[in-house]
Formats: C-alpha cells, sequence, structure tokens
C-alpha cells in the first residue's frame, strides 16, 4: 500500500467502489519499517549538512501509518469484520550495489529515500555511502500490516 501521500483517502475510495459484502484487503509496511536505515540515511544527510533533505525525509516518515491508525480508518469507514495484523519481515541484505540493486528495497524504499534530494549525484553519493554501512543498519525489519474490512 504504497498511496503516498494521501492513503485514507485511496482507501476510502476503494471502499467506495466495493459492493455490500465485498470484502478490502491490503498489506502494507507500517510505522517501524526499516527504522535502523532511515536512522544511518539521517545520519549521512546531518553529517553533510544536508537540511532540506532531511526534512523530506522527515516528512516521508511520519506519512506512514501505524496498525492503530489503520484500524481506525476502517472504523471510520463503516466496515465490519475488521481485522489489522501486523508481524515483523526480516529482509537479508549485502552491502554496496547489492544492497542498492536489491530487489524488495529497489523499486520501493530505496526509490523514496532517493526521493528526498533534488541532486540525483548526491543523493547517489549519499546512498553509496550508506550501503557500504549495511552492519550499521542490519537487519532490516519491515513492520507488515495486513488489513482487512467487509462492507456492509
Amino acid at each position: 500500500m504504497f498511496f503516498r501521500p494521501n492513503r485514507f483517502e485511496v482507501v476510502q475510495g476503494l471502499v467506495a467502489h466495493l459492493k455490500p459484502g465485498g470484502q478490502l484487503v491490503l498489506t502494507f509496511p507500517s510505522l517501524g519499517t526499516f527504522d535502523s536505515l532511515w536512522r544511518r540515511i539521517d545520519q549521512e544527510m546531518a553529517v553533510r549538512g544536508l537540511l532540506a533533505e532531511r526534512r523530506r525525509l522527515e516528512v516521508y516518515l511520519a506519512e506512514r501509518p501505524s496498525a492503530a491508525e489503520v484500524r481506525g480508518w476502517l472504523v471510520r469507514l463503516d466496515l465490519a469484520g475488521i481485522v489489522v495484523a501486523e508481524y515483523p519481515l526480516e529482509v537479508g541484505t549485502g552491502a554496496g550495489q547489492a544492497f542498492l540493486h536489491h530487489p524488495l528495497l529497489r523499486g520501493g524504499f530505496l526509490d523514496d529515500a532517493f526521493e528526498c534530494f533534488e541532486d540525483q549525484r548526491l543523493a547517489n553519493e549519499v546512498m553509496t555511502r550508506v550501503s557500504e554501512d549495511v552492519e550499521r543498519f542490519t537487519p532490516l525489519i519491515a513492520q507488515r500490516c495486513v488489513l482487512s474490512g467487509w462492507k456492509l
């Protein structure tokens, strides 16, 4: 569920298209996903004095919903039979290019970090430095949340 930044509105739109008796089931990375990685990226940005990039990273991280928040969305949308479950998933990776091109990270989470930079040359430099320091932010834990609810 990468419906950034208006996640609730997207879920609301999906529910609006459900027929009575229809079920909504989504899985998404919730609050807490890869916190060790985000701290390491923020640290690298801080060392380099990248204030605008750090603010963008902070905004991105603040967008992530918690399982409790998502449960509240489903309640507000009058769904029944609501189930919200969260579980950790460890993502194994190596350093350097193995990290930067990891199939579960690239095209998603790492792209979100790259989006914090206007200068992609600088983004590559920062993320390459971070990628060489994998032992400082592993294990990488994704908090996976699964939600389900039925439209009455």
